[in-house]
């Protein structure tokens, strides 16, 4: 029996089968999927961030699959290293990501394991969770908490993760449209995108860590 921890910044694991086209995607090319963040842009739509690895030689063909999937529209593509690759997607499709982007709940990743999505969310409070689990069932998902942990420490933002942060939201990358993207801040720091990615995250849950936590 999963016990609840008392009422504090959480961090739980979900378990959803995977929408049918980023399954077939991932199962065709043997490769990883994991959605690095997903926010809505339309009363049913949501744009994701999607990190996929595969073997070098499969990657122009998981490019192609992405480009031709009926689930996506608004697909932005950069191979990242030979064996990975990031997209931007528009989807009205995927029931979980605009379930999610709903929830009030904040998605730190998503990555595809088997048939299923293993989500990473942070929340404020335990009902939040059983209600993003309620509202899954609703729409005919088979979801289950795989887990839950208090975060009771609060980690401080290193330097280097503050710098990057507090350029990006000087230049426009947190506005709504961006200002600039993630492959113009890369290339300012002389980073790779994925680095950049990695780093952009951990700096946001750390924040959100400590704001939620302060709101007790």
């Amino acid at each position: 029996m999963l016990t609840t921890p008392k009422e504090d910044m959480l961090e739980a694991v979900i378990s959803v089968r995977i929408p049918d086209f980023v399954g077939d995607i991932s199962r065709r090319h043997d490769g990883m999927v994991k959605i690095l963040g997903c926010v809505p842009f339309s009363e049913k739509g949501v744009k994701s961030l999607i990190e996929i690895r595969a073997k070098e030689e499969k990657i122009p063909g998981v490019m192609k699959d992405f480009k031709a999937s009926h689930g996506f529209t608004d697909v932005d593509l950069a191979q990242t290293a030979k064996d990975k690759m990031l997209a931007t997607v528009s989807t009205t499709k995927c029931s979980i990501c605009s379930t999610m982007a709903g929830s009030g709940c904040f998605l730190v990743s998503a990555t595809a394991k088997d048939n299923n999505l293993h989500w990473t969310v942070l929340v404020s409070k335990n009902s939040q969770i059983k209600s993003l689990i309620s509202r899954m069932k609703d729409n005919g998902m088979n979801a289950s908490i795989q887990s839950i942990r208090d975060i009771s420490s609060r980690e401080e933002l290193t330097k280097r993760q503050e710098d990057i942060l507090k350029i990006a939201l000087e230049k426009g990358y947190f506005d709504c449209p961006k200002r600039t993207s993630i492959r113009e801040l890369a290339a300012m720091f002389g980073i790779s995108i994925s680095t950049l990615s990695e780093i952009l995250r951990s700096g946001q849950k750390k924040i959100m860590a400590s704001y939620f936590g302060e709101k007790k």
